[in-house]
């Protein structure tokens, strides 16, 4: 079921995005003789709407998306009504249109989640600390390493851990802190069994274990997998600021991402790196089922929109950001940018990026 819910999410992302053209132009005098849902083959169209959302509108058979198709859309195409004809202005608003609605689609997404329920999955997550509330806090067991001080003291997965040394562990931070802290002694671990959080019914027991007290490589203190669940809401009044906040937060990280993943190959970890890049058949059979409620997949069609506009703004031949330097850089150097000249210079970049996707869902199968 969250597989069909995350497509459609996926497809309503890209759909937005498109609309933001759509409208954009409309508004500015450039005709959009298309909007359609999905790709060709067509399965029924209409003319419908009032006003600027008044258009041509289809839908298509291939549901990967959805398209605007604008009057003249080489800088060539002086006719009026067409794209090429418009003023740099206005062809920079219907270009980055799709950016700025992907951003209020995440702002959005994001304060519907903080009015309700959000996880804290960075460490400095942005919030309204005064109007903020604690959900669930706790840190869960879900893997223990054999022979490792964990296993010797009897814990297992399904446990989640409530102290360390009479210390309270909420969060993995706590938890971190506290293991460095008593590192090479014997410490009470206090646990309870996972399902209590969900049940009420809590059942407190404290294991005495001797935690490591210098870990080699891929080893830990303890000695266990564990899983971090921290969730919160905030305020009605506070949401969109949390919202706008978080997608701003979340643009930064993915603009650090994209720079470690580009310097990556000459610092020689462009493998570890390349691990935390999801396509398409990542997201449809490694993260979608993986989410477990319809609030988490709000949350994350979020996050895929504002890596969405974000990508879309970089100056890369065949995204938007690229289109409007190009056509940016022609005007200053005051050569005209003929349809030929346009269309190598998207089309290597469109080359490019089916052949990044190529990888991607390559490197998406090997890892299902």
């Amino acid at each position: 079921m969250m597989i069909f819910l995350g497509l459609i999410l996926f497809v309503l992302i890209i759909v937005v995005h498109e609309y933001g053209h759509f409208l954009a132009a409309k508004r500015n005098g450039v005709e959009a003789e298309e909007f359609g849902i999905g790709f060709p083959p067509k399965i029924a169209g209409k003319t419908m709407g009032k006003g600027i959302f008044r258009g041509y509108y289809t839908l298509n058979w291939l549901p990967f998306g959805g398209f605007v198709k604008l009057k003249g859309e080489n800088s060539e195409d002086k006719r009026k009504g067409s794209f090429g004809a418009a003023s740099f202005w206005v062809k920079t608003k219907i270009i980055l249109a799709g950016v700025f609605m992907n951003v209020v689609f995440a702002v959005m997404a994001f304060s519907i989640v903080a009015a309700i329920e959000i996880p804290r999955f960075l460490p400095n997550q942005f919030t309204v600390k005064s109007e903020e509330t604690v959900i669930e806090q706790h840190v869960d067991i879900v893997r223990v390493e054999e022979g490792s001080p964990a296993d010797q003291a009897g814990l297992i997965a399904g446990q989640s851990i409530e102290s360390i040394a009479g210390e309270d562990v909420n969060t993995l931070d706590d938890l971190n802190r506290l293991v460095e802290k008593y590192a090479g002694q014997t410490v009470g671990i206090g646990i309870v069994p996972t399902e209590a959080y969900q049940t009420g019914e809590f059942s407190d027991g404290v294991v005495q274990a001797e935690l490591r007290a210098d870990p080699e490589d891929g080893e830990s203190y303890l000695g266990v997998g564990l899983n971090s669940i921290d969730t919160y809401r905030v305020s009605p009044w506070a949401a969109p600021i949390a919202g706008a906040g978080l997608t701003v937060q979340i643009a930064g990280e993915t603009l650090h991402f994209l720079g470690d993943l580009v310097t990556s190959p000459f610092r020689g970890d462009f493998q570890e790196q390349s691990q935390g890049i999801a396509g398409p058949v990542g997201l449809v059979f490694g993260i979608f089922p993986a989410v477990d409620s319809l609030l988490n997949l709000l949350f994350l069609g979020g996050v895929i929109s504002v890596s969405l506009a974000i990508m879309n703004a970089l100056p890369i031949p065949a995204l938007d950001g690229g289109r409007l330097a190009v056509t940016g850089l022609f005007l200053l150097l005051k050569k005209p940018l003929t349809a030929e000249v346009e269309n190598r210079i998207h089309g290597s970049g469109m080359v490019f990026f089916l052949f990044l996707a190529v990888l991607i869902t390559y490197s998406d199968i090997l890892k299902l």
